[in-house]
Order: C-alpha cells, then structure tokens, then sequence
C-alpha cells in the first residue's frame, strides 16, 4: 500500500536493521516528531541570531505545547499534564516560562468554565467541606470566626439559617467569599 505522510511517499517502512515493518500511526508519529524537533531547533537558532527576547526554555515550551484555546477535552487534559510538570520541576520558572505557565493556566481556566459543569452546593456543605479541609473542630471554627458553638452547632445540624453577620464572619475566617455561604 502507498501512503503519503508530509511529502514522503512511503510504501513499506523498515527499521535499520531492515527487519520490522512501522504501522502507517507510527511513521506519522515519527514524522510528526521530526518537524517538532526541526521546528524547534530552527526557533532556537533564530532565537540566538536575531537577539529574540525570547529564552530557549520558553520556545521549548510553546513547541511542545503552544498557548492558544483550548478545543476538548484531549487538549484540557495535555495542558494540566503540562502544567503538572511545571509545578513538579526541582528548578523554579524563569520569567518566561511563569508567563507560559500562567497563559496556559488561564487558559484552562476558561476552557472549564465554558465546559466543567460544576454542581450546585449549599453553604452549609461548603461550610462543612471548608471545616474538613482545615482539620479544625466545631469549638475552633467557632472560636475564630467569633460565632458561638452553639450556633454553628445548629446552623450545621440544619436547625438554624446562616445570617448576614455569620456569613460575613465565615468568609473572613476561611478567607473566601462571602458568596461561598449563600444557598
């Protein structure tokens, strides 16, 4: 079978000991990783030449992943994987590569919130779920946000409604929102 991948014709693939036949997936996988690795090389030249503000860390970057929107899920999961191994670097982020870092988080950002429905919590389980992240006990929450024990006894046995003031008071405790408590 004759198949066309760039501008190679190829009928049969063989590997260099003139053995095992590639699928036709993989000689365009192979031939798609040769253009990135020219791509890049021919960017990190050009970089060097023409005295480009732009660093070598962060053309790697866009080569192997560039910022523009996010198209489905595939790419929503390649980004975060990209930015998962950003944050696990010993090496801390250049300038550059922060400014990649955050382009590429916003735009993850506004890929799920135009396509992640995020299911609707009351503020009493918001309450609870702020109160189990924290480790804390009733009588510290309590204590800190300035509301009695009893209160937000009731307020989480669902014997009381959270007011104005509680409100007020959990959000400047947990350092959120006040909108997080409202049902």
């Amino acid at each position: 079978m004759i198949a066309v991948i760039g501008k190679i014709s190829v009928t049969a693939i063989e590997d260099s000991s003139g053995g095992s036949k590639m699928s036709m997936k993989q000689a365009n996988v192979a031939h798609q990783a040769s253009k990135v690795r020219l791509a890049l090389g021919g960017l990190l030249q050009f970089a060097k030449q023409s005295g480009s503000r732009a660093s070598a860390s962060y053309l790697k970057l866009v080569v192997a992943f560039p910022i523009r929107p996010l198209r489905n899920d595939d790419e929503l999961n390649q980004a975060i994987g990209v930015l998962d191994r950003l944050l696990s670097r010993k090496k801390p982020l250049d300038d550059q590569e922060q400014g990649y870092f955050d382009s590429l988080s916003h735009e993850i950002e506004y890929y799920e919130d135009a396509n992640v429905p995020m299911p609707e919590v009351s503020g009493i389980a918001m309450l609870r779920h702020l109160i189990d992240t924290r480790n804390a006990t009733l009588s510290e929450v309590a204590a800190g946000a300035e509301i009695a024990v009893s209160t937000m006894s009731s307020v989480l046995g669902g014997k009381r409604k959270l007011n104005r003031t509680h409100i007020e008071k959990l959000a400047r405790y947990f350092e959120v929102k006040p909108g997080l408590f409202l049902d």
